[in-house]
Order: C-alpha cells, then structure tokens, then sequence
C-alpha cells in the first residue's frame, strides 16, 4: 500500500535475489470498462473522498484502452511472466528517466555514506527493478481474484495486536512506509483487517477511478468470513481531510497511514533521518492524542522467493508525548529501521530531505501559515 523475518532481505548493496528485495541489486468489482461508468453506489458511503467521475471524453480512451490492456495481461499472466516484465519496465526508467534517477542516487548517497560507488550503483539498479515490479504488483492489488492473492501472502506476524486493541473499543492509527511492494500488500492486508486508506489521488481521471475502484474492492475481505458485508467497506480517504481520519479513529476503525513524506503547508517539525535533517509532518501525533487511538507499526516486504510477509508491531508506549520533535523523532527512528531492512524495495524517489524556505532550524516547530 520490505526473509522468512524482519532481519532477513536486501543487503545495501543489492545482491541476485530471483524475486526478493535484491533484484539484482471472484467478482470482477474492479474491472475498468466504460459501461461500469463512475457510479457513487460503488463506493462506500462514508463521504471520506468524493467519486472521482469524469465523461469519457476522447482525450481519455488511450489511457482507458491501456489500463483495459493492462487488466487483460494482469488477469492472463502467471506472477513469473509480470515479475519479469516489471524487471524490464524498471530497467527501461532507468534508460528514459534519468534526471529521477539522478536524484535517487543523490538520496542513497545521502543515506548510506558507508557506501562505496560500485555499492550505491548496485542498490540504485536494484531499486530501479523494484519500481518496475512495483507497478506490476499494484495492478495484481488490483485486479487479482481473491484465490491468487491468497497464494502470495507468506507469514503475517501480531495481527493480533491489533484485533485486540479493536476489541477494546479503541481506533488504531496504523504506521506504514511507502515502498514499492506498499499496493499489493494492501490488498494482501485486507485480507486480514477492515483498514480504511489514506492516499493520494492520482492526478489523470482514469487512473484514479482504477486506483479507487482497486483498492476499495469488496470481493476482498478478511479471510474467516465472519464479518458482515455491511462492515467491511474499505473508506479511501484523501490524505487532506483530516477531519473524517478523525471520524474513522473515534469510531474504532483501523486507518493505514504513511508518516514518511513531507507535503508542503502541513505542521511539521525538523527532526533527523538517516543523520539528516528532514522535514516530519506532524499529524500522527496529533490523530492519536485527538483520538485516543493506538499507534501501530507495519512492515512488508517481498521475500526472495516472490512472496509476502506482514510484520505488526505492538502498540507504540507513551506515544503521543508531549514533546512534537521527541515524537517525530521516534517515528523517524521507526523509518529508518524499517527502510534498512529491505532499502531496495523503499521509493526513494520522493523528495524526502526537501527543507521548507521558512525553516526556522532543527527541533522547531513550523507552522502551517509560515
């Protein structure tokens, strides 16, 4: 939406792995055809993000086409032939996008300065594959029946932590990073827990009608069938409507949240990552004082083999505090922790280190109006 454990995956210098971190290193609700057109009633009533409907205009069937073309070999293709592909695609970036790549490897040269050039080259290339599999993961998240996805997942670890807390009547603020397998593991997880979504809209219409009508599937549900269809609609909720967020902790809800990029305008503080100074956005801290919720960690990663592990973390102690930067902090510790596990599956692409041209320096808190 990185083994057989959370210590096992990517070294820094991406060695061969077939399917893993180190490359080399039932119903068809969401099917996008133009006769399912943008209805409303194939969301979930919770007025979190409204229908992204668009007219078919002509200047959108080529995307419509490519996306229909894309559900065919999605659906058609074994995982071997789409992990291969994603290979290929991943290569092909590095080819025809390389001022994005240059930023990336200005970001690991950053992260790891314990690197060599060799080093950093070989994690570069490996990441670049991983973005490449990354976009045939997230059509699978999409577009896969239940039973196949079934037959990626590979371990899940304390989920039970979390159906505890639920039972306790208590929202769950669930922490996750932005990697490439981040899609897939979506839907992997919603086989597991009813977890509404925070996300970004995609900027062209078609895609965000797909991206929604994916992730918001409601053949996927978690696997006992014990829980009522009126109960397991997942919510996409846009990243900037904190107030329905707010709704969804005080109701008891599980809300997947990803605290490691910086958007521009939030309450943020200054607090390190990988030794360097980065802008952290502050609004973790402030769901979970505003309500009640528990804060959870979530790792996942592909393991070499070509399938899936989901690793909870328990509930974090004394967490909000009252200290922004001591708690932006932590949750930085908890990124870069993660991140090291499997660092070439980690989109590293986003502009992480990006510091606001108000920036009153390290540990103080910026506000929105500056």
């Amino acid at each position: 939406m990185d083994g057989s454990g959370p210590g096992a995956g990517a070294s820094a210098s991406g060695r061969d792995g077939r399917y893993g971190a180190n490359v080399d290193a039932g119903p068809q609700s969401s099917v996008f055809t133009p006769s399912s057109g943008a209805r409303r009633d194939a969301y979930p009533r919770t007025n979190v993000a409204a229908t992204s409907g668009f007219s078919w205009a002509p200047s959108q069937w080529p995307m419509a086409a490519s996306l229909r073309l894309a559900w065919l070999a999605t659906r058609l293709l074994p995982y071997r032939v789409l992990f291969g592909a994603g290979v290929a695609w991943g290569d092909l970036s590095r080819r025809v996008q390389p001022g994005r790549w240059r930023k990336t490897a200005e970001h690991l040269r950053r992260c790891f300065p314990e690197l060599d050039a060799q080093a950093i080259d070989r994690l570069l290339r490996a990441n670049a594959r991983n973005y490449g599999i990354g976009v045939a993961e997230k059509l699978i998240g999409w577009w896969w029946p239940v039973s196949r996805l079934d037959r990626l997942l590979s371990g899940v670890h304390g989920v039970d932590v979390v159906r505890h807390v639920q039972q306790q009547c208590r929202g769950v603020l669930l922490l996750v990073l932005h990697t490439t397998t981040m899609d897939l593991c979506a839907a992997l997880l919603r086989r597991q827990l009813i977890v509404d979504f925070t996300y970004q809209p995609a900027a062209h219409p078609v895609i965000e009608q797909a991206q929604r009508r994916g992730r918001t599937r409601r053949d996927i549900r978690p696997g006992d069938g014990s829980t009522p269809q009126h109960d397991v609609d997942t919510a996409p909720i846009q990243a900037h409507a904190v107030r329905h967020v707010i709704k969804r902790l005080r109701a008891g809800r599980c809300v997947w949240y990803a605290p490691d990029r910086y958007y521009a305008g939030k309450t943020h503080v200054i607090a390190p990552l990988f030794g360097q100074p980065a802008a952290t956005i502050t609004a973790a801290s402030r769901l979970a004082s505003m309500t009640g919720a528990a804060v959870v960690g979530l790792r996942f990663w592909r393991d070499r083999d070509g399938r899936y592990q989901l690793e909870f973390s328990a509930p974090w102690r004394d967490f909000p505090s009252a200290d922004a930067v001591a708690d932006a902090t932590r949750i930085n510790a908890w990124i870069e922790q993660a991140v090291r596990q499997h660092p070439a599956q980690y989109r590293w692409v986003h502009k992480r280190f990006r510091q606001p041209s108000c920036s009153a320096g390290h540990g103080v808190l910026i506000a929105t109006t500056c």
